[in-house]
């Protein structure tokens, strides 16, 4: 689970290469390990293999570098958008690569299961179809998919 924000909808943002000033990454959220399980039952699934203080530790070192990877890309200007669908997609390989622990324990890894199997559309979201074709088309957007 995450705090403030448990559904996650954004852990943190930067303002781009600002040439005027120093530029600026906002992380927002921290992962809080789930209340320990008394013995009497099983652990949680979604956690096994994973130590939790590691996943604590490094969550917030995850989006710092998923941020500066963003402010890098606006920085080169190499074609990789830091607002956009392929931007982002990039900015979560690196923050995956540095961090795993904090990438797939904290629950927010992998994605690609929503891009296999398409997002329902709910409470006013549109949909999202299965296999979208996101190697010849981006979007001009940096959300999570189907939001």
């Amino acid at each position: 689970m995450l705090t403030p924000d448990p559904a996650g909808a954004v852990n943190g943002f930067n303002h781009g290469f600002e040439h005027e000033q120093s530029s600026r990454i906002v992380v927002l959220n921290a992962w809080d390990p789930p209340p320990p399980t008394p013995s009497l039952f099983p652990a949680d699934p979604q956690l096994s293999g994973y130590d939790i203080n590691k996943i604590h530790q490094d969550f917030a070192r995850r989006i710092f570098v998923v941020e500066l990877s963003e402010i890098l890309m606006d920085f080169t200007g190499y074609g990789w958008g830091e607002g956009a669908s392929n931007g982002e997609g990039l900015s979560q390989i690196v923050g995956a690569l540095f961090y795993p622990d904090a990438y797939y324990g904290s629950g927010q890894g992998p994605r690609v299961n929503q891009w296999l199997n398409g997002v329902p559309a709910s409470g006013g979201t549109p949909g999202q179809p299965p296999r979208t074709d996101w190697v010849s088309k981006t979007e001009d957007r940096d959300s999570l998919i189907g939001s």
